[in-house]
């Protein structure tokens, strides 16, 4: 649910930021789409994931703010096998509801070799590079904000 409120915005976020396409072909690495599909599989009604509380993210002005975004967004790709195997050691009963953990499943050295190409492209002087860096900063600390916000007791009570 958290990274669904997370990802779905983001997602959006860098689909609206001009001449980004040009650089990087960003939709293969959305799993929002994805999430929302384990939510359903996990039980929740259509009706609820769209009403999930989601992060509020802005297109970004630039395609260097958009590359820092997007490396905190690929960089959680990361983690994501160990989870799943995680998961599913302790819950194999959910094993259909994580395919945006099996999204890029043997491709994360290529994907972020995709992604330093687009950075050494972008980063073309030192300001560039600044910017780059600063929105990957704001991009931590916006997600480690809405990762650590407590959820409304009524939705605890009613997942639990």
């Amino acid at each position: 649910v958290a990274s669904y409120g997370f990802d779905a915005p983001l997602e959006g976020a860098l689909a609206y930021t001009p001449h980004l396409e040009a650089f990087i072909a960003v939709a293969p690495r959305f799993r929002s789409g994805l999430l929302a599909q384990d939510l359903l599989e996990l039980g929740l009604s259509a009706s609820t994931i769209a009403g999930l509380r989601q992060c509020m993210i802005a297109p970004f002005a630039s395609v260097a703010e958009a590359c820092g975004w997007l490396y905190v967004h690929q960089r959680a790709t990361l983690l994501h096998d160990a989870i799943r195997l995680e998961l599913i050691d302790h819950l194999p009963e959910v094993a259909d509801a994580t395919r945006a953990l099996r999204l890029h499943e043997g491709k994360i050295g290529t994907l972020w070799e995709e992604l330093g190409e687009v950075f050494d492209t972008v980063a073309r002087s030192t300001s560039v590079e600044d910017r780059i860096i600063v929105a990957a900063h704001e991009a931590f600390r916006t997600t480690l904000a809405w990762n650590h916000r407590p959820l409304p007791v009524e939705r605890v009570a009613r997942w639990s």
